[in-house]
């Protein structure tokens, strides 16, 4: 796959091969780094904390092109983020980790059903939301943090 069709791939224009790197915004830069990596056609592609910088529109944006080109050339991610909503939008297996050690590891469809205390308390934590796996049914969270 040569550049510009990159670019396009990656909704750039090719003005932007001529901009330097302070010139673009997050996301611009974002999309840059994805059509770096696609350029050495690889299966698997690591991302740690590509969209905790961004803002909520454009991670949307960032996280909706990356399922796009996963799905087009069949790539793996590893999807490394504290945003749960995120990786249960872009990915099919969930693994939880604490104190640098996987905990759990649950598909996407079934996280509510942690058995760890530590990753239930994590799943209780954040606001109900739908994976890409389950859209006709909301999952209704009680927050439970005690201090």
């Amino acid at each position: 796959m040569i550049i510009a069709e990159l670019m396009e791939r990656v909704e750039l224009t090719l003005d932007y091969l001529n901009k330097y790197p302070h010139e673009l915004s997050g996301g611009q830069l974002q999309r840059v780094c994805i059509a770096r990596a696609l350029t050495t056609r690889p299966r698997y592609l690591v991302f740690d904390e590509a969209i905790s910088s961004l803002d909520v529109s454009v991670q949307f944006q960032i996280l909706s092109l990356l399922k796009e080109l996963q799905r087009e050339f069949q790539l793996t991610y590893l999807f490394i983020a504290h945003d749960l909503q995120a990786v249960a939008y872009l990915c099919n297996r969930l693994a939880f980790l604490k104190d640098g050690i996987i905990i759990e590891e649950l598909d996407c469809n079934h996280f509510m059903c942690a058995q760890s205390e530590y990753v239930k308390l994590l799943v209780s934590s954040i606001l109900p939301f739908q994976s890409r796996f389950n859209r006709t049914s909301s999952h209704k969270v009680k927050a439970s943090l005690s201090n």
